[in-house]
């Protein structure tokens, strides 16, 4: 499984090929390296050693992203373009959000080793009774904006305690909650001022995948129905298929 996001003002690559290697655009590094390898471990050799990616154009400009990869052993790894050579981050915890570094995100973990799923206890201060009338107190200090760092110290908060499921069916839903708390609502992050939809960025879909069943989850921002494809129905399709994101009106289900 892989996956790709923004890397924008790290990520950078060299201009040719390391000798012996084949040339790679950044654009198209999980789709190559979701076709050429079964393991982390191979996608590393990919990467580090069969190919380069290369400073190339993809629809106008380089794309400047990373990517993260996971496996059936369950190693979730993180690569990284810095100063035109990879990064390997090996063993992580399986979080990974936008610029800066991975290596910076792990670091910054440490401004918030207080917060907890814990409550605090009441208090006496010299006399006067403080007691809480209200849940929740353990995560006070939890970053709640839209930032890349923000949003992974709450990915990383919520996956460390969240509870996770007795069977596949229930971990999806519970991970879709999750993925909630980290999806960036329209309207609440501007980017321009035209007067439109487009002037707002979005969580357009959220996807979750399993290795071991080889089922791949989403839900669109506009229908919030949990989609399914079994990829066993189609590991002998030799033709590209597609599926529509069902990105439209939302389904509601009439009890009455």
């Amino acid at each position: 499984m892989g996956g790709q996001l923004f890397y924008a003002g790290f990520a950078s690559f060299p201009d040719v090929p390391r000798p012996n290697s084949q040339e790679l655009n950044p654009g198209y590094v999980v789709t190559h390296a979701l076709l050429q390898c079964a393991t982390v471990d191979e996608v590393i050799d990919l990467l580090t050693k069969k190919a380069t990616c290369v400073n190339q154009a993809l629809a106008g400009s380089t794309a400047t992203v990373h990517w993260v990869f996971s496996d059936r052993s369950g190693e979730t790894i993180i690569i990284e373009p810095d100063n035109q050579q990879m990064t390997i981050y090996r063993h992580t915890a399986g979080v990974m959000t936008n610029s800066p570094d991975y290596r910076w995100h792990k670091q910054n973990l440490l401004s918030y080793l207080n917060v907890k799923n814990d409550e605090f206890p009441d208090r006496n201060m010299d006399g006067i009774e403080v007691q809480k009338p209200f849940k929740g107190t353990g995560a006070l200090g939890l970053p709640g904006d839209f930032t890349s760092q923000s949003r992974f110290i709450r990915a990383s908060f919520l996956k460390y305690y969240g509870i996770k499921g007795q069977n596949e069916e229930e971990g999806i839903q519970y991970l879709f909650h999750l993925l909630d708390n980290v999806a960036m609502p329209l309207g609440i992050v501007k980017v321009s001022d035209h007067g439109n939809q487009q002037d707002y960025d979005e969580t357009i879909y959220s996807a979750a995948m399993c290795a071991e069943s080889l089922k791949f989850y989403w839900k669109s921002y506009k229908n919030s129905t949990v989609q399914c494809v079994d990829l066993n129905h189609e590991l002998n399709n030799p033709e590209v298929k597609s599926f529509p994101l069902n990105n439209e009106a939302p389904d509601f289900k009439n009890v009455n």
